[in-house]
């Protein structure tokens, strides 16, 4: 039994590839070449080899390297199909394959090789290799998959998402890559399994993978879970992003709409964007490009991750990555301490943590539903903080025990907040949606929340809301600027807001005399708020006091138009300059001279070279001072900065409306009219089509007309006419040609000889040289003489002319009753 499973284990042994040190010492032949092509080796590139001036060995040796890289061959390379190769009639190696087998068994027996986990795993996935090659339809696609899982490393992940880099190439890197994990370490093998059952073509050779992989290699060491080390990074941030890689690859729909977005946000390069929406390839194409330059963004600076996550959660096939991603991030670099609502709620209940419960609280204990505490927090924003998470659970126990359809629910808020519609969609119950709202909200402004209440009708909400929203008001009215500078109002984390997205107001405020409320009365006045969505972000001051907010995109225009139209009232609670982003939207700030424009110069210490140089520097200086004040007032002139300027815009505007509406009812008007145009026209096309078939009708016929009368000049054209002396002759002639010659007959023209004439030349003809008294004689010749023509030509004039003396009819053709006629007429 023993014997057997060493034979079976050498069989195996032998099944496997070879390295290219094995073969380059063991193997030695000078008949390398018809050997490559017993080991199907591309006969092309053995000619390359063969043109190498180098010697056999090297020759031999670039062979081999050559077959252990073939992927597309009908078996994979190994220890058998060498020894068969050596041994076939064609190659006659049979000693060196001998002595090849002998060194394997030796090594074999030595090494015990069979019992090596490394090399089973290896061995499993070589057996494999050529079935993978053939149904492998996307190689990208799984290299992402298994950067995802970690079985691959960037510098892989990058060869192979190359562009220009052809199908084949992507695929043999690939499998190249895969063989050289496993090498590394077979437990990997597993991994890349798993990734291959997640695609349709590679599913059965998965499982054939896992299988043979339970059977040979595993061991209870390698059946555990085990957290998988991060290969190559020590960026928490980087590591995040990979293990979303996957997803991302698969779920990103518009690569160059999130591609511009971070554009704006000075994450990406014009390059980047470019490159992006260049790519002509397929969607996975234009999704490897983006995630590659996301990948060398996030080494560079891992908050970046923040706003990817932000712009995630404005799709709705990517939002619920966005979620995950952002808690892992918060995980690793959030600066707060979270602490579940449940624990407060019993906390301010009097109940200890950790104490009897509802089912529905341990319910909700069980998904950890959060509030942050920002570490450095005053104790006047802490009890606000308490205050909320408590009010906030309440809510979350009677909203959830209402018999609601959470779908119409999703609805609603779509309505309301459609900026929210991509993250509520995978929600599944109405606390999940909860926490969607909970981030709309802070410590100073539920009025999001308040609505959906309201809404649905949920009164033991609505009242711990008005409670809620009265401690909060008196937390604002008592609360100095100055003491929240560097608080955060938010409730959970949340990645910062897009810049487009953010407005910033400067006011010419003291942060010691001036409070919360104060902020939020600058708000109010922007009447209604409602429609605006602001949520209030940070804080933060200088020669001023800046606050910062959110507004949804989709509603910014109309924020800003409001800001306007409100600017008398903002001006007068001391707003110095209104930003959206980084752009200055509106300012009082006039622009002051510069610093060094203004300085006196001690002229006394200048030598005087110098001082001339300065002198001419500074006239320089000043000169283009006054171009960009110029310029700047000009600006302002044309723009918002003074209230003059504003009420002359108000008034241009209304104007311009009064003109515009009775513009709209000038171009009501011609709509009327354009209509009756068109059904006029309409009626006349009509007409005209019906014309148009009658002339090309009149046309046709005339075409057909010209075209006969074309042919028949043709044809009178080509007769023949001969004057001689007292001789006309007249060979095949037209009716023309007739015409022309009776018109020229003179006295002097005795003789008139007729050939091939047609019928219409005989009839015209004959009648009139009859006529002539001059005329002797008169031949017909080479024409068919019908007894109409006859009697047609004779009836009249033969028998009245008296001048001629012979009538000869030559090469003719004339019947019987043509000759009675004849002869009657002549009579």
């Amino acid at each position: 039994m023993k014997v057997d499973l060493m034979a079976e284990s050498f069989k195996r042994f032998l099944n496997r590839k070879p390295d290219l040190k094995e073969l380059s010492d063991q193997v030695t032949t000078n008949k390398w070449f018809l050997l490559g092509v017993q080991l199907e080796c591309d006969t092309s590139k053995l000619n390359e080899i063969a043109e190498i001036d180098e010697s056999e060995e090297y020759k031999t040796v670039q062979m081999f390297q050559l077959w252990l890289n073939l992927l597309k061959t009908k078996s994979i390379a190994s220890r058998r199909i060498l020894l068969d190769g050596l041994r076939k009639r064609v190659v006659n190696e049979i000693l060196v394959a001998n002595n090849y087998e002998k060194y394997l068994k030796e090594l074999h027996d030595r090494s015990a090789y069979c019992s090596t986990p490394s090399d089973e795993a290896y061995y499993i996935l070589q057996q494999h290799m050529k079935a993978l090659n053939d149904v492998l339809i996307s190689p990208v696609n799984v290299s992402q998959m298994l950067y995802s899982k970690r079985c691959i490393d960037e510098a892989i992940l990058d060869e192979i998402e190359v562009e220009n880099r052809s199908f084949d190439d992507k695929k043999t890197h690939l499998l190249i890559a895969i063989q050289g994990v496993v090498r590394n370490n077979y437990k990997k093998l597993k991994d890349i399994a798993t990734v291959l059952s997640e695609i349709d073509e590679t599913q059965e050779i998965a499982h054939q993978l896992i299988q043979e992989y339970n059977h040979r290699v595993a061991s209870e060491e390698c059946l555990e879970l085990m957290r998988q080390e991060v290969i190559g990074h020590k960026n928490p941030a980087v590591d995040i992003l990979r293990t979303y890689y996957s997803s991302l690859s698969q779920s990103i729909l518009e690569p160059a709409h999130i591609a511009n977005i971070l554009h704006k946000e000075d994450v990406f390069s014009d390059g980047i964007v470019s490159s992006v929406e260049s790519e002509i390839g397929s969607l996975s194409d234009r999704r490897a490009v983006l995630l590659r330059a996301l990948r060398k963004v996030v080494q560079s600076n891992y908050a970046i991750l923040e706003i990817l996550v932000t712009v995630l959660r404005k799709f709705p096939e990517t939002a619920q990555i966005g979620d995950r991603i952002f808690e892992e991030y918060m995980h690793h670099f959030g600066n707060f301490n979270a602490v579940e609502e449940i624990d407060l709620f019993l906390m301010e209940k009097g109940q200890s943590i950790g104490g009897p419960t509802s089912d529905n609280e341990k319910e909700m204990c069980k998904h950890g539903y959060k509030i942050i505490f920002p570490r450095g927090m005053k104790q006047e924003f802490r009890d606000i903080r308490v205050k909320f998470a408590t009010s906030f659970h309440e809510i979350r126990i009677i909203f959830s025990k209402k018999k609601i359809n959470i779908n119409d629910v999703k609805v609603f808020i779509a309505d309301f907040r459609s900026d929210l519609t991509s993250q509520l969609q995978h929600k599944k119950t109405k606390n999940d949606i909860l926490e969607v709202i909970k981030r709309n909200c802070t410590i100073v402004d539920v009025h999001c929340l308040e609505v959906i209440m309201t809404h649905f009708k949920v009164n033991e909400a609505l009242t711990i809301i008005r409670s809620y929203k009265e401690l909060a008001t008196e937390f604002c009215k008592t609360v100095a600027l100055r003491l929240c500078l560097e608080e955060n109002l938010k409730v959970t984390p949340s990645p910062p807001y897009l810049m487009y997205e953010t407005i910033t107001f400067v006011l010419n405020w003291k942060p010691d005399t001036q409070t919360l409320q104060d902020i939020r009365d600058v708000l109010e006045d922007l009447d209604p708020l409602n429609n605006y969505h602001i949520l209030i972000e940070q804080f933060g001051t200088g020669q001023s006091v800046f606050f910062s907010c959110y507004c949804p995109g989709s509603y910014m225009i109309l924020f800003v138009i409001t800001v306007f139209k409100k600017i008398k009232i903002l001006q007068k609670r001391g707003l110095k300059e209104f930003k959206v982003g980084n752009c200055t939207v509106w300012s009082t700030v006039k622009k002051v001279e510069s610093e060094a424009s203004t300085k006196a110069l001690d002229v006394t210490t200048y030598p005087q070279k110098d001082l001339e140089d300065d002198k001419h520097m500074l006239s320089e200086l000043k000169q283009q001072q006054l171009v960009k004040e110029n310029d700047h007032e000009q600006e302002k002139k044309q723009l918002y900065s003074s209230t003059a300027t504003l009420d002359e815009l108000n008034a241009k505007l209304e104007i311009q409306s009064t003109i515009s509406k009775r513009k709209g009812q000038e171009i009501d008007d011609l709509k009327i009219l354009i209509k009756k145009k068109n059904n006029r026209i309409t009626f006349l096309e009509g007409e005209l089509e019906t014309l148009q078939k009658l002339l090309s009708e009149k046309q046709t016929d005339y075409k057909e007309t010209a075209k006969n009368a074309a042919v028949a000049f043709d044809e009178d054209m080509t007769g023949k006419v001969d004057w001689s002396g007292d001789e006309v002759k007249l060979n095949n002639p037209s009716l023309i040609q007739c015409q022309e010659v009776i018109s020229q007959l003179t006295d002097n023209h005795q003789n008139f000889r007729l050939e091939r004439p047609k019928v219409d030349a005989i009839q015209y003809l004959v009648p009139l040289v009859l006529q002539k008294s001059t005329i002797k004689r008169f031949s017909i010749s080479y024409t068919q003489l019908t007894p109409d023509l006859i009697h047609s030509i004779s009836s009249n004039h033969m028998s009245t002319n008296t001048s001629l003396k012979r009538l000869a009819l030559l090469s003719g053709a004339i019947d019987d009753i043509g000759v009675i006629l004849l002869t009657q007429s002549l009579k």
